[in-house]
């Protein structure tokens, strides 16, 4: 008889054991999924801002710019994105024109929207120089 009681509270040890890691593995694949919905959500975004960017430079006489976006997303979920610009009209102006760029580019992502409450998201411009004779 205590050996049958032994084996039976064995047993159901096994089975809340069972129990709790399929639970704890279900959880952790949602956020996984959660997590993938979200980093496709961004990227989407991302490469309409760049689109975007792209288009308003070749609208403002710097066709063909070098544009290029990075990301840093901290452990919170706030990002900050660098736009690193080249195009040789850039290279000639003055710095007040080049901020003054700058503050019309920084016009496209006003609308940006973080994906989650809480997270920030902040952008930031650079214009590769290249100077002449190199």
């Amino acid at each position: 008889m205590q050996r049958t009681a032994i084996g039976f509270i064995f047993l159901t040890l096994a089975f809340i054991c069972a129990a709790g890691l399929c639970a704890a593995c279900t959880v952790r694949s949602e956020e996984t999924l959660q997590n993938r919905e979200k980093e496709s959500w961004y990227r989407d975004r991302e490469m309409q801002l760049l689109s975007d960017t792209r288009a308003y430079l070749n609208g403002g006489g710097f066709r063909d710019s070098g544009v290029n976006l990075t990301r840093i997303v901290g452990p919170e979920g706030d990002r900050s994105y660098t736009f690193t610009i080249h195009h040789r009209r850039i290279d000639r102006m003055e710095e007040a024109g080049r901020q003054r760029l700058k503050e019309e580019l920084a016009v496209l992502t006003e609308d940006f929207v973080c994906a989650a409450p809480g997270e920030t998201c902040e952008f930031h411009y650079e214009f590769l120089i290249v100077e002449e004779g190199l």
